[in-house]
């Protein structure tokens, strides 16, 4: 639900209320305007194979708000939609405000990422091609020793043969 989500970026560039101006109430299921009115659950959810469920909810105060043409162009009023995964999207940029969280994200990218773009980009590892958890286990475990030897490989050619003899007898 950051900035940089899909769903919010289209609307600031407009000049709009994003996502993030309205203030979701999980008790009540329901979504406060920054006006103060209520958009309510309407229907049903909405569900895509790979997106999970998506729930809508509409304000039916639109035709008499002041700020209409800042928040929709909708001529049924302003709809927001709520992932399944919304909730932990904001405890992630709520923790991501605290410096020593954010200082571990970061390091994540240099020690975590490159390691799944040389499994997927390079060793063209994309998905698994079994089924059941543990092919997939056993699968992941495969790929994980290819990438170490990979690694052990780049560490040979750096040092030599017996620099690596050295590492293992120590």
């Amino acid at each position: 639900m950051g900035r940089g989500s899909r769903q919010t970026t289209g609307k600031i560039k407009q000049g709009k209320f994003d996502k993030l101006a309205f203030k979701y109430d999980p008790e009540a299921d329901c979504y406060t305007c920054p006006l103060g009115h209520s958009l309510i659950k309407r229907g049903g959810t909405r569900s895509g194979m790979s997106e999970g469920t998506r729930t809508y909810y509409r304000c039916g105060n639109c035709g008499e708000c002041p700020v209409r043409a800042v928040c929709t162009t909708n001529r049924r009023g302003r709809e927001v939609g709520r992932w399944w995964i919304d909730e932990v999207r904001v405890r992630h940029h709520e923790r991501m405000k605290d410096p020593k969280h954010k200082a571990d994200y970061k390091l994540r990218k240099q020690v975590v990422e490159p390691a799944i773009g040389i499994i997927k980009q390079v060793m063209g590892v994309r998905k698994f091609l079994l089924r059941e958890l543990p092919f997939v286990e056993g699968e992941w475990d495969i790929t994980c020793a290819a990438f170490n030897i990979k690694k052990i490989g780049k560490w040979a050619q750096r040092i030599g043969l017996q620099g690596l003899i050295a590492i293992a007898n120590a």
